[in-house]
């Protein structure tokens, strides 16, 4: 994890820095956990409270404004929401993506099975399109990924290191075009950069 601070605040300064010396301690052992799964007690400004509706709180403590910001690149830089399980971020990402002003573009993924030499036809029935299309597995996008302009996205792997088109490579849609997303760099040395991905 890293933590940059540019504010000037003192006290925006210590509360940095006595967030970075509290996962230090997590990390080093050095909490008091509260049983033996390995709970460890929260500092009570990193909670928030219980409301109606979670997701909105979580969306609205890391986004604030949100629909008025979602297209400042330097806004989507310095924000995230971590998730524990894929279903949990497709859940997110549909309710933020429902906050936002602009059209849903869907697009689905192409699945069959491999017409390699062991091919037969029971292969067909064995695992028919619509179970594949039903797979779902860390790492691999859904069969169904629905975006909007404006939104961030984050490459699953390497393209181009050069051009600054990593894993982990955070960028904002611009336009959707016939055969390709256009999307601009928020994060990396290659910031502002304008790029394509086929789909």
């Amino acid at each position: 994890m890293r933590l940059n601070s540019v504010s000037k605040d003192q006290a925006e300064h210590q509360k940095t820095a006595e967030f970075a010396e509290w996962i230090l301690r997590i990390g080093n052992g050095d909490t008091i956990l509260l049983d033996e799964k390995g709970w460890v007690s929260m500092p009570s400004d990193l909670l928030l409270q219980k409301g109606d509706d979670p997701k909105a709180q979580i969306v609205d403590s890391t986004y604030p404004g949100l629909q008025y910001n979602c297209c400042k690149p330097k806004y989507l830089e310095e924000r995230a929401i971590l998730c524990p399980t894929n279903d949990d971020v497709n859940e997110l990402n549909e309710y933020i993506m429902d906050q936002i002003q602009g059209d849903k573009v869907t697009y689905l993924s192409h699945d069959s099975v491999s017409k390699s030499m062991s091919y037969s036809h029971e292969m067909e029935m064995l695992y028919p399109t619509e179970f594949l299309n039903s797979l779902k597995h860390p790492g691999i996008p859904n069969h169904q990924l629905k975006l909007k302009v404006g939104l961030p996205v984050m490459l699953l792997r390497n393209i181009n290191q050069n051009a600054g088109l990593c894993n982990g490579t955070r960028m904002r849609i611009t336009r959707f075009g016939k055969r390709v997303i256009e999307a601009e760099i928020i994060t990396g040395t290659h910031i502002g950069d304008m790029c394509s991905s086929p789909y």
